[in-house]
């Protein structure tokens, strides 16, 4: 499975472009395989088509590349596909919890589509806080993404984070 749409179009550069969005997985051909397409994994508090949007809404979701992964991502306290303001200096925390179908082989984290922390793997579950040092004090976003044995993939919506002296656009 590609990761990747077209040059310039994809996720990683829409993140690059300032875009604030959530990770879902589908097919992109029009082959009609059942089976053949990644799963959009949504965390909702209960199973409700309103819950459901709304978890959407909030990017409480993730991706894989079909693999029931269970995935869970969180950074401050902060749940993946949320916003937070940190003052500069402020240690970073990632938790990350993932319960593969497969064992799984390498954890990643990345901050601005740059890779800050791997952890190599062999288990089918991992939870672990990872340090990924002190916050730089400039907007930026962080993700997770997990990869199998069997190849399956994972990422996680990411987290943004901006300086906590700036005013909140969204107010």
């Amino acid at each position: 499975s590609n990761s990747q749409g077209a040059r310039g179009h994809d996720f990683r550069a829409a993140l690059q472009r300032g875009h604030r969005l959530g990770v879902i997985a589908c097919s992109d051909t029009h082959e009609t395989q059942p089976g053949m397409s990644g799963l959009t994994c949504v965390q909702a508090p209960e199973l409700t088509r309103e819950a459901l949007w709304d978890a959407l809404y909030q990017r409480a979701c993730y991706a894989t590349t079909g693999a029931r992964i269970l995935f869970d991502f969180e950074l401050e306290g902060v749940p993946m596909g949320g916003e937070t303001f940190l003052a500069p200096g402020t240690p970073l925390q990632a938790r990350v919890e993932v319960h593969g179908e497969a064992p799984l082989e390498a954890l990643e984290i990345l901050q601005d589509g740059r890779v800050v922390a791997t952890r190599f793997l062999t288990a089918l579950d991992h939870v672990e806080t990872i340090d990924l040092g002190p916050y730089s004090g400039l907007s930026t976003s962080i993700y997770a993404r997990v990869r199998q044995l069997d190849q399956h993939r994972a990422w996680t919506s990411p987290i943004w984070i901006d300086p906590a002296a700036r005013a909140n656009p969204a107010l």
